[in-house]
């Protein structure tokens, strides 16, 4: 199957297909061990990372990948945060995450509407089931919550991506009344 891209596709819209599992606690404590000999990360920044990552296999080796480079496994969390923050934390996404970093650039593109559903979704309000979040689900910004209308950011990493993007937009509740609320 070959996927082409065009200024609006993801290659998150191969979930269309194919279903990724997340990765247990137990399997990323387990890979952190093995590297442990050569990479020996903190306890604490072991624990962020599993928690930024989500589980999704391709966040937790992107942000390992990163770390381990830049030689900062040894630092504490609260250090690793300071130091990934700001500039680095683009540099990260343009060299290491390229998925994350074409749905940035996406992001940017979204309007008003598309803007304000995503920013229901982040806060967690109940309105997002009336909306209609199809571009979102397509960029692989949320998924559906099964059985259900309602949807959810994919992981942490993404909700930051997000939250990075939407610090620099201004974002009001549209007004128009003619968007279908089923």
């Amino acid at each position: 199957m070959v996927y082409r891209g065009d200024d609006d596709s993801s290659p998150f819209n191969v979930s269309e297909t194919i279903k990724a599992e997340k990765l247990s606690i137990l399997q990323m404590s387990d890979f952190f061990m093995e590297m442990k000999p050569r990479y020996p990360f903190t306890a604490s920044l072991v624990v962020g990372i599993m928690d930024l990552s989500g589980g999704v296999p391709g966040v937790l080796g992107s942000l390992v990948r990163f770390t381990a480079d830049e030689g900062k496994y040894h630092l504490e969390l609260e250090a690793w945060e300071k130091w990934f923050s700001g500039l680095l934390f683009p540099m990260y996404l343009k060299e290491y995450n390229r998925s994350y970093y074409r749905i940035l650039q996406d992001l940017y593109k979204l309007d008003d509407t598309e803007w304000w559903i995503l920013e229901q979704v982040l806060e967690g309000k109940d309105s997002v089931k009336a909306r209609n979040p199809d571009r979102l689900l397509h960029m692989g910004v949320v998924v559906r919550i099964r059985g259900t209308d309602e949807v959810a950011i994919v992981s942490p990493m993404m909700k930051r991506l997000c939250l990075e993007v939407l610090s620099k937009q201004d974002i009001r509740e549209p007004c128009d009344n003619s968007q279908s609320f089923n």
